[in-house]
């Protein structure tokens, strides 16, 4: 009667094979975190089985330049996620900048503190506008309160070397409503000649680029509104 024998081949555990595989991509000259996810372990435990093999300095190298072409990536991939999200929130300033022209155009305080603005407001990122009449800047301020309620203002006054500061933050808090006011008197000395008694100053808006940006579009808006009724 013939023998059979059977041959058993032995078996490998799995934690041995992920072992085995994990040195043999390490030799390659792949990254731990490489070996990690492509073997679906954890770093920790490839980090272990793989801190005996030494790498060249060609293998160093390019895990180096591969590092560095990752982190470019990934600051170029946030900086077009940055643009997109800065596209859409001026896309959306634009837009309420349209609506409000719709909905106030024919209101005369409305069309005042545009023009206003677009006259006497100084070109900076913040809303700020700048002038010796009181008049005009309780003005704006009313219009911010209809308008563009919430925002903190600072009256900011601008002496001349003979103005008196006391009579002249009386004088301008007197008919200028603000959460702060403050003062700075010119340097080198120059003097106002008897025409500006009081100086001259500027009401800030503060946390206002935005507001500064849209009324840029409401008076773009504004200008084709007009030119429409006329055409």
């Amino acid at each position: 009667m013939k023998t059979v024998a059977l041959i058993f081949e032995p078996m490998v555990a799995p934690k041995k094979r992920e072992q085995v595989q994990a040195r043999e991509l390490r030799r390659q000259g792949l990254a731990i975190t490489e070996i990690a996810k492509r073997l679906k372990i954890s770093k920790g435990s490839v980090s272990v089985w793989v801190r005996d093999i030494p790498l060249t300095e060609q293998q160093r190298q390019a895990l180096r330049e591969n590092v560095w072409a990752g982190g470019a990536a990934g600051r170029e991939k946030a900086r077009l996620i940055k643009q997109q999200r800065q596209a859409e929130h001026m896309a959306e300033l634009k837009r309420q900048a349209y609506a409000m022209v719709e909905a106030h155009w024919n209101e005369p305080l409305f069309m005042a503190g545009v023009m206003l603005y677009q006259a006497e407001g100084r070109r900076t990122a913040s809303v700020e506008i700048v002038n010796s009449d009181p008049r005009i800047l309780a003005l704006f301020k009313r219009w911010l309160g209809f308008y563009a309620p919430g925002h903190r203002v600072t009256l900011r006054i601008r002496l001349f070397e003979d103005n008196d500061e006391r009579a002249s933050i009386a004088y301008w808090s007197s008919q200028v409503s603000a959460d702060r006011i403050t003062t700075k008197r010119r340097e080198g000395g120059k003097r106002s000649r008897g025409k500006l008694l009081h100086g001259v100053a500027a009401l800030y808006v503060h946390a206002s680029t935005d507001l500064n940006r849209t009324l840029g579009h409401v008076f773009a808006a504004l200008v084709e509104r007009l030119n429409s009724i006329g055409a």
